[in-house]
């Protein structure tokens, strides 16, 4: 037998003309249907039985039917989800993205009984763009919406997102990371995470004074200290040296005429010239204006010709731990600000303490 399919078949890519719809539609002229009073014809006992209600057990084994079918495509679901994600890299970070929303911007909470519910709202489109399509890489498909005061928000409901709650847990009904995530041996994984908590919760800045920039730092905010501490911990894993901070105390304040209790707020800094760019390069933002700014302040740094002492390094040390200042000591000494920070506070080693050191050694 010939295959006539594809482009083995004469009539491939070509269309009917005219002429030949016109001679088609003649010959079906006066032609009977062949299902002609075959549709739509009941006996009278199939009609009363279609008319008849449904007994509670009839409805019950439905009932039961629908749900042994959403359990079984759930199941394959996770099966597939746990396999992607130990065998292909992209989808294990898609899912560390999607995972660094939830204690921050995220509202992640079952809806009923089996179906698990995951909201995210924000005025930054490029952001919600970029979860959204995270989500495309694990086969599910999302819309973004606008509302009138300008929030672009998603939300995706299903039952297999219940294979998230392992790498989560609650702290004072607010979610912060499993050890799961904290033991992981992945460092892509955990920059996934750390990248799309810091695009929600986090900021790059500094001070710029005639033409000059100070005070450069990355600064992530968050009610939940733990959940910092677990930041923390994570940025360490990269090398990168950090500190947290009491940003505000919890008030309650005015808006209009109606009171509104803010909670307590922290904040962790990453400072220094060698966290950033450790940051920079191991886990970087995903949002490009966030980016940009840590490019033009890394840029920014100057490489200063001259080489501190063993001598300033140790008059700086004990200097620093009479005042508890470092600012007192910069001016005492004549040492720049950040130089005196770095020494004292975040043990980093001018370059001939490093060589006597190695000296020593050898």
């Amino acid at each position: 037998m010939k295959n006539f399919k594809g482009k083995n078949n004469p009539f491939y890519a070509k269309k009917h003309t005219d002429r030949s719809k016109r001679k088609m539609s003649l010959s079906h002229q006066g032609q009977v249907p062949w299902n002609r009073g075959k549709t739509g014809v009941y006996s009278e006992e199939t009609l009363s039985k279609m008319r008849k209600p449904k007994t509670r057990e009839h409805k019950r084994k439905l009932s039961i039917g629908r749900i042994r079918k959403f359990t079984e495509i759930t199941d394959d679901k996770i099966k597939k989800f746990k396999q992607h994600i130990n065998e292909n890299t992209e989808i294990r970070i898609a899912f560390g993205e999607i995972l660094g929303t939830i204690p921050s911007d995220a509202c992640f909470k079952k809806r009923d009984k089996r179906l698990y519910n995951y909201f995210l709202g924000s005025i930054d489109r490029e952001f919600i763009e970029r979860i959204s399509n995270n989500f495309t890489r694990l086969a599910i498909k999302t819309k973004i919406l606008r509302r009138s005061s300008g929030l672009w928000y998603m939300q995706v409901c299903r039952r297999w997102f219940k294979t998230f709650l392992p790498y989560l847990e609650k702290k004072d009904n607010k979610w912060i990371f499993s050890n799961k995530v904290l033991c992981s041996s992945d460092k892509g994984f955990k920059a996934a995470i750390v990248r799309s908590f810091s695009d929600a919760e986090g900021t790059a800045t500094c001070t710029i004074k005639n033409g000059k920039y100070y005070a450069r730092h990355i600064s992530i905010y968050n009610s939940v200290k733990v959940l910092l501490l677990q930041i923390k911990e994570i940025l360490s894993s990269f090398g990168i040296l950090s500190r947290i901070y009491l940003g505000r105390k919890g008030r309650i304040a005015k808006i209009g005429n109606h009171p509104f209790k803010f909670p307590t707020t922290y904040s962790l800094f990453i400072t220094n010239h060698k966290n950033l760019k450790l940051f920079y390069d191991t886990i970087g933002f995903g949002l490009t204006r966030k980016m940009k700014k840590l490019k033009e302040m890394l840029d920014s740094y100057e490489c200063i010709g001259k080489q501190y002492s063993i001598e300033d390094y140790r008059e700086v040390l004990l200097f620093y731990r009479k005042v508890k200042n470092c600012r007192e000591v910069s001016r005492q000494l004549k040492i720049s600000p950040q130089t005196v920070q770095n020494w004292a506070l975040h043990n980093v080693k001018p370059r001939l303490v490093k060589i006597h050191l190695k000296e020593r050694v050898t």
